[in-house]
């Protein structure tokens, strides 16, 4: 029996037909698109034009800082910002570019909420969304409107289509749009939601207290209240995790996934697309004194717990949050503590499937001591060249990155060579003879000892032969890419 044809007019079709993945490609991924670039300008020019008595041209000169972080998009958006905000200086000479700040980036630099949240519980809530059925009927609709069978993940990665493809050409008309209706867009907005609330909201209270180096910065900035500024461009992430920080946008009820709010407050589109910012102003007024006053995306917020038309009177604002000021970060964010570990390097994207006597030029190789802390002042990372530029190693499972000593090394080490074993130890020597002076024979066996005991089980797996021929390689599953930020 043959279906029913779908529901699309011959427009949206002829559209679909048209559509190439080409649009999306993977490795834009990193740039500012067009459209961001125009924002970001236009954005400066009306924080400047907002704000003539913060910004004149002396205070320009001499009390503005602009931090970055390092990826390319990044600092590109404070480029054009700066272009907008005072078109007439080179502002961009003043942009300082900071990796793995405290401020910008700590939700990189934050052990525990890595291991707690970003890479723990696998989102329970929006897994069970993915199954539930509000999604189905999600599926139900989009299957009999292009008159084909989907699942959920395919509906996800419609979704995805529609509006990065909206955003990078906002004046066109995006394809895969057409395939929902508006009741399902706010299906698929409430999944994002939840996936975002997970990350980066309510769920978890590390998510929120890791924040506490940017509470911490504003405290110390206002506390001297002079005629300075400071514009940080980071990313999305550390933005959310701010703004939950100072208690926006909380529901009395946290979000599950089974009950869709239509009047909740946490709507992630709302507060956290491109371009989403959050700013804090210290003014003063002959009625109220110094106040402190919020915006986000360039509307006033009113501060949960300090809800004053005129801002958040400053002895107020200290009181609320100047246990901030004392940011026990380091107590938060513990760094985990390892055993010595290997690292072997292998090129980032190796050919997917190869024959065992494959061969690949590399650098040597690191071995890298993880040292509990504090950690010494310069870095324990000893260099164990290879005896030739050329190491043999099987492509029979996907190279990984990093082997620790105390985990089995049997996909690789089997085809590695047995003389860099030596080369290893010379190298351990001279480390622990520069970190430890003064040095003597008995110290530096029992410290040799424990590493040449965990060399021990890999001898073994060095002098086998390389293993047999991997199987062929399945057929690829495409695969939605994440709604992640």
């Amino acid at each position: 029996m043959n279906k029913p044809p779908g529901s699309l007019c011959k427009k949206d079709i002829e559209l679909l037909k048209e559509w190439d993945a080409e649009k999306l490609p993977h490795d834009r991924r990193m740039q500012l698109l067009e459209t961001g670039r125009v924002e970001m300008k236009k954005l400066g020019a009306r924080v400047r034009e907002a704000l003539p008595q913060f910004f004149n041209e002396s205070i320009l000169n001499h009390n503005i800082s602009v931090w970055s972080t390092k990826t390319d998009r990044t600092k590109e958006t404070a480029k054009v910002f700066l272009e907008g905000f005072s078109p007439l200086q080179n502002l961009e000479k003043t942009i300082v570019v900071k990796e793995r700040d405290r401020i910008m980036q700590f939700h990189e630099i934050c052990h525990k909420y890595n291991e707690k949240v970003f890479h723990g519980s696998h989102i329970p809530a929006f897994m069970k969304f993915l199954k539930g059925p509000k999604i189905q009927s999600v599926v139900d609709s989009v299957s009999k409107r292009i008159a084909v069978t989907v699942e959920s993940l395919h509906v996800v990665l419609m979704y995805n289509a529609c509006r990065y493809y909206k955003v990078m050409e906002p004046l066109k008309h995006s394809a895969w749009c057409a395939v929902f209706s508006r009741k399902d867009m706010e299906v698929m907005e409430f999944g994002e939601d939840l996936f975002l609330h997970h990350d980066h909201g309510y769920a978890f209270d590390i998510t929120y207290e890791q924040a506490c180096p940017v509470v911490q910065d504003i405290l110390q900035r206002f506390r001297y209240q002079n005629d300075s500024s400071v514009f940080y461009f980071t990313h999305l992430e550390a933005v959310i995790k701010v703004i939950t920080r100072f208690g926006f946008f909380n529901d009395s009820k946290p979000l599950t996934w089974d009950t869709m709010d239509s009047r909740r407050r946490w709507r992630t589109s709302d507060f956290g697309g491109f371009g989403s910012n959050i700013a804090f102003l210290l003014t003063k007024c002959k009625e109220v004194g110094w106040t402190v006053n919020t915006y986000i995306n360039e509307k006033r917020a009113h501060l949960p717990k300090c809800a004053r038309t005129k801002g958040c009177p400053w002895l107020l604002f200290k009181k609320l949050y100047g246990k901030y000021e004392v940011c026990p970060f380091d107590e938060l964010s513990p760094l985990p503590l390892s055993p010595p570990s290997l690292f072997l390097y292998f090129p980032s994207s190796p050919p997917p499937y190869s024959s065992p006597s494959s061969t690949i030029s590399l650098p040597p190789l690191f071995l890298l001591p993880l040292l509990p802390p504090p950690y010494p002042p310069l870095p324990p990372i000893l260099t164990c060249s290879p005896p030739s530029p050329i190491i043999p190693f099987s492509l029979s499972s996907p190279s990984p990155l990093l082997f620790s000593l105390r985990s089995p090394l049997l996909p690789f080490l089997p085809s590695l060579s047995l003389s860099l074993l030596p080369s290893c130890l010379l190298s351990l020597f001279l480390f622990l003879f520069f970190f430890f002076p003064p040095f003597s024979l008995p110290a530096f066996s029992l410290s040799l000892l424990p590493f040449l005991l965990l060399s021990l089980p890999l001898l073994p797996f060095l002098l086998l032969p390389p293993p047999s021929p991997p199987l062929p390689p399945p057929s690829p599953i495409p695969l939605p890419p994440s709604t992640h930020s």
